[in-house]
């Protein structure tokens, strides 16, 4: 697991690809599903960000996903009484936290995936209304849950922890 802090995530301003986000220190590396749970039982706070790629070569090109998983994280530390300076929140999204330059490194991480959705604390559905880039078609809730990837990411949550945990998040505006 190679989650990122909220507070490193948040200030990048958008989706930063693993290996950028790798050879600037900003992630923490957590061995094997015991050190999850013990990283949380320490006082952390695992997010993980379920979302479709909006275009064929970057996850996020309108950033309109980016700024919903932000305000998600902020009002879950609101919600819960973390502190506000995210420091002990860790945030898992798919293009920050798998490699993305290897192929074979990647699909290591890719079959890891029920591990990643399991072992986080929070799960968040992240669909807000956007356009995909490359094919001009609306991406929202619907197109989400027509995705096997974030079903699956969803029950292998669901399985390990109940879906208290789980949010949907539609919008980068409190609402």
């Amino acid at each position: 697991l190679h989650p990122v802090r909220a507070d490193e995530f948040i200030k990048e301003g958008k989706l930063m690809r693993h290996e950028v986000l790798r050879n600037t220190h900003k992630l923490t590396v957590v061995d094997s599903l015991s050190d999850v749970d013990a990283f949380i039982a320490a006082g952390k706070q695992v997010v993980f960000f379920s979302h479709q790629w909006t275009a064929f070569k970057s996850p996020d090109p309108s950033d309109g996903q980016y700024h919903t998983m932000c305000s998600s994280v902020k009002e879950l530390a609101k919600r819960n009484g973390w502190d506000e300076s995210l420091k002990d929140v860790f945030v898992w999204v798919d293009y920050s936290c798998i490699p993305q330059a290897n192929a074979s490194v990647q699909n290591l991480a890719i079959r890891s995936l029920a591990v990643y959705a399991s072992s986080a604390t929070y799960f968040v559905i992240i669909a807000p209304d956007v356009t995909h880039a490359d094919l001009n078609n609306k991406c929202d809730l619907d197109t989400y849950q027509r995705r096997m990837w974030c079903r699956a990411e969803q029950v292998c949550h669901s399985m390990r922890n109940g879906t208290s945990g789980m949010f949907l998040a539609v919008s980068h505006k409190s609402e």
